[in-house]
């Protein structure tokens, strides 16, 4: 790889299990079986805690505004502890320095003017000084890690939600195909349900259907997609969904930042709820009026879901006109998301990745949902937002939230219970479709299953591999002894020159399925599919084993 190595985000969009494996790759201790980049420089750019707490170990660069800061710290959790410290030395000296600048001012005040010329030099100082305060004041604001503070303050709180969330009822998801089969199954019957403050994340391997059951959930699943079952919401959800490839419309691009989030915020507000006739792929909505928004308000959770129940049809037929946020309230929320008001003339063409995907979180928040269905949303986050969100999830949202990621810290702090999705394997001889269920342990508990269960496989396979040299020896053992002259047999013979071209290829197909398992390790392959090739590779194994010991047996015999 060379001298040096530079990576520019590399867990995005990789599972945690790859993640986990890149860290040890990046950073391989004395124990590490992979040690491609032991003595190699490593640069990385990274939003991922969990990475930057086991590879980066020898120091991290940090950007506060147009300054750059070396802080030898050998984690993530020492480089906290030491910008901590940088920001403290700063508040102090920002203390002093407006100490010094409120006495400058006084003296300025005082000073008469016609003793301006003699004291031009203290004066010009005093300008300088406020210039430097004011400066200092900037940057105090953005090195404060929860500044951007998701408060939705300024709009309100999220809207009020009643005792009924969502239902989950046998919903079956599967790829879009032309002709499917029952390994395009990604969920099948899947059940449960949502109440107030529950947050569940999704887990499973890539390709498990974690995006597809979140673009159900939201109504927006592709056509092809909904093969059974049903989602329901309760009249008083507003849903709020952060999409994690969401990209600009064409003709958004040249659309100016402030305008955007006022017609997009007023869009969410005024578009009402939705539930799912999943059977049919058709949205059914239900939006309650604006008459009813007030009597739910003096309800408790009990009177609520009569009310939901009793209301659903009526406000079905009806719609909603919900009071979407000012000029001035839009401002607030651009600055509480890192946007000065300068910006808000700014393009949406011009903003970076991680800009846009602030964007896309401001103007989702700023509809106050009260369901959240989170889909990746540390990709392209910067830390500052994450552990803003991350703090506002657990400190004063309170409605439901759906949650995809894999970041293991961010899973870890804010879900309370996994909904664990596993595949088909793809083998068509297999009985059952895809595989789910829940589970009350954190997300590194579910890793840590994954590791045992990938462990048992490993064993099982090398133990289903001893019985199977086992049964070959006890036959070899039952073969009757040849008592005529062995170098005269000609089978013998024929079975000793094609031993080393038959070792050869299985050399070779050795080489290749290690290469396989590589590649499915690098790619975060499912611990069935490793355990599949890993189970070849002891069979080929022994296949090599078992021909070198033939080989020497025959060797004896017919070599010179």
């Amino acid at each position: 790889p060379g001298d040096v190595l530079l990576l520019d985000e590399p867990t995005n969009h990789l599972d945690a299990t790859c993640v986990a494996w890149l860290a040890e790759l990046v950073a391989p201790t004395d124990d590490s079986v992979e040690d491609l980049l032991r003595g190699v420089a490593v640069v990385t750019v990274t939003h991922d805690r969990f990475f930057l707490q086991n590879s980066c170990k020898t120091g991290m660069l940090e950007i506060d505004g147009a300054a750059l800061y070396q802080h030898k710290a050998e984690n993530w959790e020492a480089f906290l502890e030491k910008r901590a410290e940088r920001v403290a030395v700063r508040a102090q000296q920002l203390d002093s320095a407006e100490t010094t600048l409120k006495r400058e001012e006084e003296w300025a005040r005082k000073q008469p003017k016609a003793r301006e010329s003699k004291s031009r030099s203290r004066l010009e100082a005093y300008e300088d000084l406020k210039k430097e305060v004011q400066s200092m004041k900037r940057e105090s604001a953005n090195s404060d890690p929860l500044g951007l503070g998701l408060d939705l303050a300024a709009t309100g709180a999220s809207q009020r939600l009643g005792g009924f969330v969502a239902e989950v009822e046998g919903l079956t998801l599967m790829r879009p195909t032309q002709e499917p089969t029952l390994d395009d199954v990604l969920i099948d019957e899947l059940e449960f349900t949502l109440s107030p403050g529950d947050t569940v994340g999704i887990v499973g391997p890539n390709g498990a259907g974690k995006t597809t059951l979140l673009k159900a959930l939201a109504g927006e699943a592709q056509e092809g997609t909904v093969l059974d079952g049903r989602v329901s919401l309760g009249a008083t959800v507003r849903v709020g969904y952060y999409e994690q490839q969401k990209e600009f419309l064409p003709e958004e691009q040249d659309q100016k930042v402030l305008p955007y989030i006022l017609e997009t915020v007023t869009k969410s507000v005024t578009s009402g709820n939705a539930a799912i006739a999943a059977s049919g792929g058709a949205p059914i909505v239900v939006t309650a009026p604006p008459a009813y928004w007030d009597e739910l308000e003096a309800l408790d959770n009990e009177a609520a879901d009569d009310w939901d129940r009793d209301n659903a049809d009526a406000a079905a037929e009806s719609g909603t006109v919900v009071k979407a946020i000012s000029e001035p309230e839009a401002i607030a929320l651009m600055r509480r998301f890192g946007f000065p008001p300068a910006r808000a003339s700014d393009r949406l063409r011009d903003l970076s990745g991680g800009e846009r995907k602030r964007l896309q979180l401001l103007t989702m928040l700023a509809g106050r949902p009260n369901l959240l269905l989170l889909d990746e949303p540390s990709n392209d986050l910067d830390l500052w937002t994450l552990a803003a969100l991350e703090k506002w999830l657990l400190e004063d949202f309170k409605g439901a939230a759906v949650v995809v990621s894999h970041d293991r810290a961010f899973m870890d702090n804010v879900v309370k219970r996994l909904l664990v999705l596993q595949p088909r394997d793809g083998d068509a001889a297999a009985e059952g479709a895809a595989t789910h269920r829940f589970s009350g342990g954190s997300f590194t508990d579910y890793l840590g299953e994954l590791e045992v269960e990938a462990v048992e496989a490993a064993a099982a396979a090398s133990e289903a591999l001893g019985l199977k040299r086992e049964a070959q020896a006890a036959a070899q053992a039952d073969k009757p002894k040849r008592t005529k002259d062995p170098k005269k047999d000609g089978k013998l013979r024929k079975e000793w020159e094609k031993l080393l071209p038959q070792l050869d290829k299985l050399t070779e197909k050795l080489e290749a399925l290690q290469a396989e398992y590589e590649e499915q390790g690098a790619a975060g392959a499912g611990y069935s599919e490793l355990a599949d090739t890993a189970e070849k590779i002891a069979n080929v194994e022994a296949d090599i084993s078992a021909k070198e010991e033939r080989w020497l047996e025959l060797e004896e015999i017919f070599g010179e």
